[in-house]
């Protein structure tokens, strides 16, 4: 009995050690991991969000964000800190001024780990066209 009780109180500690490798390894972690907006019409406006969750009981600021097209614009509440245990929302805009493809990643840096989170965004701009016909009749 004794034995089996030590074989379960060191399981349950390798148990802890890994939980606490875990959480100092990846403290920040984004919901999504792309974000895909489909196709719209030249200079209209499609949303979408995500959170960025914080595991700890530390809490940690965003303190940079980078993207390559202006179509996409990143907000967030406040100054961008992530109190512990709590989340963040990130919404992110995409509203294209010409015909094309927007493929992009979101870079949010913060001072958790040198590790940024990543999200993959896309979209795509096309021309509104209006079909009139003739009236009949």
């Amino acid at each position: 009995m004794n034995r089996l009780l030590s074989r379960i109180a060191g399981l349950i500690s390798c148990l802890l050690a890994l939980t606490v490798i875990v959480q100092a390894q990846d403290p920040l972690s984004a919901t999504k991991t792309s974000i895909s907006f489909g196709s719209i019409s030249v200079l209209t406006s499609k949303k979408d969000s995500f959170y960025v969750k914080n595991r700890t009981q530390f809490g940690y600021q965003i303190t940079a964000v980078a993207k390559r097209f202006p179509a996409y614009v990143v907000s967030y509440e406040g100054s961008g800190v992530i109190f512990p245990f709590d989340s963040l929302k990130v919404r992110v805009t995409f509203t294209p001024d010409s015909v094309g493809s927007y493929p992009d990643t979101l870079v949010l840096t913060h001072n958790a780990t040198p590790t940024p989170i990543k999200v993959v965004l896309s979209g795509t701009a096309s021309n509104l066209i209006l079909i009139a016909s003739p009236r009949t009749g």
